[in-house]
């Protein structure tokens, strides 16, 4: 009845169903509908002519991952909230997006993360005991207890410091992008960000770079 109702009023044809699916990516410069990419269908199977991106250990890993990120933001969201420590972000609702991106990128990938993005950083090996130390500011982490919680740095992994304004990294990451491309080295420089930091001049300026 739920998906019902979801249907009848959904402005969005994907989840009308009246969407042209695909199961493999289309790139095309000028398509008259956009199809929606679509692998696993309502009864959780994969649809016909999908193929899974990588082994199910992989997605197994991802997925311990997301349980493991949303358990550790639920923790210490709660101990922000007891006033034990000064700010925390949570990335609920955003663990598949982190998660699974990270898993596309080779290991000397840059990543310029934000906020949010705890699960791209666990997911490259952060421990737990690294996000505790760094939330209540221990002197034994790289940030030596000098910076805000929730602004991890692991620069043996490929995780930049993570900075409080918005959209910093962005101009960041594409500066590397291109020193990279420069240097003929094959990775990259990935930048994560939100809606607040599309907002900065950063970003339009990091576009312009790019191009």
């Amino acid at each position: 009845l739920l998906l019902r109702d979801c249907r009848r009023n959904a402005s969005f044809a994907g989840l009308r169903g009246e969407a042209a699916f695909v199961s493999e990516p289309q790139f095309n410069k000028a398509p008259a509908t956009l199809p929606v990419l679509r692998l696993v269908g309502e009864d959780c199977r994969l649809v016909p002519g999908a193929e899974l991106p990588c082994s199910l250990d992989t997605i197994l890993s991802m997925y311990k991952t997301m349980v493991r990120v949303s358990v550790v933001d639920q923790v210490m969201n709660s101990l922000q909230r007891q006033g034990r420590i000064s700010f925390y972000m949570t990335g609920t609702g955003e663990e598949a997006a982190q998660v699974g991106t990270a898993a596309c990128l080779g290991e000397r990938d840059v990543i310029w993360a934000q906020y949010r993005e705890l699960g791209t950083f666990m997911h490259r090996g952060f421990s737990i005991q690294q996000v505790v130390d760094q939330c209540l500011s221990r002197a034994s982490e790289p940030g030596k207890g000098r910076q805000m919680p929730v602004h991890y740095c692991d620069a043996s992994i490929g995780m930049q410091a993570i900075t409080s304004p918005l959209g910093t990294q962005i101009p960041q990451a594409v500066g590397a992008g291109y020193a990279f491309r420069v240097g003929g080295e094959p990775r990259c420089g990935v930048a994560y960000f939100g809606d607040g930091a599309a907002s900065e001049g950063d970003f339009a300026v990091a576009l312009n770079f790019a191009a």
